[in-house]
This record gives C-alpha cells, structure tokens and sequence, in this order.
C-alpha cells in the first residue's frame, strides 16, 4: 500500500492530470455514442389544391380558416392554400403543374369535386381528373393525400352512392392517404354555417380544424 502511495507522488502533476483527462475524454465519448438517437422530424411543405371549403369563403378574416389554423398549429410545416372558391376538378388540373412548380412542395392535398357535383358534371371525368393530379404528384416526388367530398342525399340514391364512392376508388387504386370528409363534425348544426348552410363560418371552421387535426398530425409523422 505504502509502495502505491509513493509511486503515485512520484509521478509528476502534470502526467497525472493528462492521464485523467485522456481517461475522462474516452469515457465521455463512450458515453456519448451509447445514448439513444433521436431522428430529427421532417420539416414538410403542404401545397392545398381546393375549393371554397378550403380557400375560408365568407369569412371575415381568412385567418380563421382551417387551413390557416393548421399553419399556426404546425409552425415546423408550412402550408400553401392555392384553394379557389367555385374552383372544379378540371379549372385546379389546368393549373396543377405550375403550382407543384412554385410551390415545391412534400405533401399535395386534393379537396376537390364538390362543385363538379353541384354543377352536375360528368362523374367519370371528376375521377380521371382527381387521378391525374395524384399521379403528377406523384411523379414529382410529392405525396398525395386525397380528402373526400359528399353530397347530400337530394341528389339521388344513385348519384350520392357513386359520387361519394370516388374518393376511396382513387385512394386504394393509388394506395394514398383519404383524410375524413372536412364538413362531418358540423353538417347537421346550422349554428356553424355562413346564411348559405355551405360554408363554415368561423366558429364551424374551429370545429373542422379540430377534427381534422389528428389526421393530419398522424399522416405528417407518418410521411
């Protein structure tokens, strides 16, 4: 015990404390490569190619819109609304290269038909021009993400059946993300409806943000 006590002050400071630090380093490092990886989140850009539902018509202030209030909740992403109110199928496909071009996005959301149905156009060229847009996404790198319309039941067993089928026919076909239908939480309670019972006001835009928000947290974790 004694002939360790003089070997160790018979080496001068100096190497001590160079030894130390060489051992501190190594175990620091060591330590260092053990901890557990995080991977660091993706930051995406979401292009929104819709319609009045999409583009806040009506409001105020177009802040108070879905889509808006989905920026602000997803300050990581950033979310670009070309929605058009009035906007069909085939006005948003004429324009879709030029903003998949501007915009560069990761993500594309498709919300689009419900003014094919109100204005009675062809349902076959509405699912052709819905897939168009998915496979231009797609060869573009960017993920399609297909959000449903309905139509009420006064349109005809027929047409509702068929018209709201297309949305699930697109998504499976090209295995994409299908969100919910944006207006299900508030469709039957006027109370969050502009006078016209269409589109949400501020207060049904709350409610649509809400609901669709856990959609959109799992798809961008996901993507």
């Amino acid at each position: 015990m004694m002939f360790s006590n003089l070997l160790i002050y018979s080496v001068p400071l100096g190497t001590l404390l160079m030894l130390f630090n060489r051992r501190h380093t190594l175990i620091s490092t060591l330590a260092f490569l053990t901890l557990p990886s995080f991977a660091k989140t993706k930051n995406h850009h979401l292009l929104i190619v819709g319609d009045s539902l999409c583009a806040g018509y009506g409001l105020e202030r177009t802040e108070d819109g879905w889509v808006s209030l989905m920026q602000r909740h997803f300050k990581e992403h950033q979310w670009t609304n070309v929605s058009v109110s009035g906007q069909t199928s085939a006005a948003a496909l004429s324009t879709f290269d030029q903003h998949l071009k501007n915009s560069d996005p990761t993500i594309c959301v498709i919300a689009l038909g419900a003014n094919d149905a109100l204005r009675g156009l062809n349902l076959d060229l509405l699912q052709t021009n819905l897939e168009t847009m998915v496979l231009k996404a797609k060869e573009s790198k960017v993920l399609p993400i297909i959000m449903p319309m309905h139509v009420p039941p006064n349109y005809g067993n027929a047409f509702t059946r068929r018209f709201n089928g297309i949305y699930s026919k697109v998504a499976d076909a090209h295995k994409i993300p299908m969100g919910p239908f944006l207006l299900d939480p508030i469709v039957t309670d006027f109370s969050y409806f502009l006078p016209d019972r269409i589109h949400p006001n501020a207060k049904g835009q709350q409610k649509v943000f809400e609901y669709l928000l856990p959609f959109f947290s799992k798809t961008l974790k996901a993507a």
